[in-house]
């Protein structure tokens, strides 16, 4: 079975953070409240990333609001970008390590 990695987005449900923003024309800063929402990565098989998110899903009450495949792009990808790939092969890598073959491995990201 091939290994993949997947990026899960969910719905913002109504979570709310607040952030600091700068006033580009006086200098001031201020704070301004923006929806947030949830974001997971899977790595593992494709049977076990989809029971891994379907699990997440029924537990948190989340609704997925998109997918995608994260791997590094080819040079004829419109996404091709060099030191993107860098980034992702070393996180591919570190995932590889962490990996437990019997499940998928979900990596919260922030």
């Amino acid at each position: 079975m091939e290994i993949i990695c997947q990026d899960y987005y969910f719905y913002p449900d109504g979570d709310f953070s607040t952030q600091k923003k700068l006033d580009s024309a006086t200098g001031e800063s201020y704070t301004d409240i923006n929806q947030s929402s949830k974001h997971i990565r899977i790595y593992g098989t494709l049977d076990q990333i989809n029971t891994a998110g379907a699990k997440y899903m029924e537990r948190t009450g989340q609704k997925l609001d998109d997918a995608f495949n994260y791997c590094v792009n080819s040079k004829e990808s419109v996404w091709y970008n060099k030191s993107e790939n860098e980034i992702i092969s070393a996180n591919l890598q570190t995932y590889a390590k962490q990996y437990n073959k019997n499940e998928a491995l979900i990596i919260n990201i922030i």
